[in-house]
């Protein structure tokens, strides 16, 4: 793969040649990753759950909570981007959050919209931005058996905390039975009565 540098100058290198596969991914809000001798491409969008982590599958059953830094919360994005009225010369796009304006003043962030020629595309890159560091502003570390190596990045999974909820809703199931197409019989790792009456429940379980 040849990658080219802002000065024209061709490079072989292989640092660049990744670094021009990753801004090709932010095109569409993606992040890509090596694993097993391949790049993959994973992208910021809605998922289902792959796994479900508990008290009882992470290591002493403890989860840590932790905040994004306030200096890593931007109210105004600066995006660039290739304006095809002007034959394609770089413009700039001026996107604000009013709500994060008024709670952390005027802190402003810099972006290129890499192979972006359309105004709304690099106004929508900057509300996904600010969005994103202003509502996605908690992180949860814990240490996880071999089971969470079905895991890769950009994979989304559920946490059931006892630590923060009145009840407990996560467990281990000690044997899954009578597995077939009527139904299975799943023995718990403990006695469940604080169930309601007249309530649905659903239940979550991974198998290998």
């Amino acid at each position: 793969v040849i990658a080219v540098d802002d000065k024209g100058a061709s490079n072989s290198s292989r640092e660049e040649a990744y670094k021009v596969i990753d801004d090709m991914a932010s095109i569409f809000r993606g992040i890509t990753y090596y694993a097993n001798g391949l790049i993959y491409a994973i992208q910021d969008s809605p998922k289902d759950p792959r796994t479900v982590f508990t008290n009882a599958n992470v290591e002493e059953g403890d989860f840590n909570y932790s905040s994004t830094s306030k200096k890593n919360r931007h109210s105004i994005s600066i995006v660039r981007y290739n304006d095809p009225t002007n034959f394609y010369r770089p413009a700039i796009e001026y996107v604000e959050d009013f709500d994060a304006i008024r709670k952390y003043g005027i802190r402003e962030t810099d972006l290129t919209a890499f192979g972006c020629t359309s105004r709304g595309q690099a106004v929508r890159l900057g509300r996904w931005v600010l969005l994103s560091e202003n509502l996605e502003t908690e992180t949860v570390s814990f240490t996880a058996w071999l089971d969470a190596s079905i895991l890769c990045p950009g994979d989304i999974f559920k946490v059931f905390d006892v630590n923060k909820k009145v009840k407990r809703h996560g467990g281990r199931a000690t044997s899954i039975q009578n597995v077939g197409i009527t139904g299975s019989t799943i023995i718990l790792d403990r006695k469940i009565d604080d169930l309601e009456t007249n309530i649905g429940y659903t239940i979550s379980v991974v198998t290998p």
